[in-house]
């Protein structure tokens, strides 16, 4: 759910989710700071990336199928690499948006 101080847009509607893009500030690597953050503490959490062929154009993957995190892409265990850029979202284990990517371009911190 959105936070209601703060002003939101929908993202992205499916049968499952509503995805919130909350605008809090710019942070330069934020992105992959998220993403190692809940990786190398060990904590559950997903990754949204943009994958062509989906019926939405976004693919939610859990950061228990990562095997490494390098400097501008993530390895999954069967041996695919995600670049960086293709990420648009990570979500903590409850859903929650830690960072999410502007429509825009711009990357957005959480918190």
């Amino acid at each position: 759910m959105a936070p209601i101080d703060q002003p939101c847009t929908i993202l992205l509607v499916s049968r499952k989710d509503v995805v919130w893009d909350c605008v809090v500030g710019r942070k330069r690597g934020g992105l992959r700071e998220a993403i190692a953050q809940l990786y190398y503490s060990g904590k559950r959490g997903y990754v949204v990336i943009v994958e062509r062929g989906t019926a939405t154009g976004l693919r939610r993957l859990s950061l228990e199928n990562v095997e490494r995190l390098g400097r501008g892409y993530l390895v999954l265990i069967d041996g695919t690499i995600i670049p960086l850029h293709r990420v648009v979202m990570v979500l903590d284990e409850k859903g929650d948006v830690i960072y999410s990517r502007g429509m825009g371009g711009e990357g957005r911190e959480e918190g």
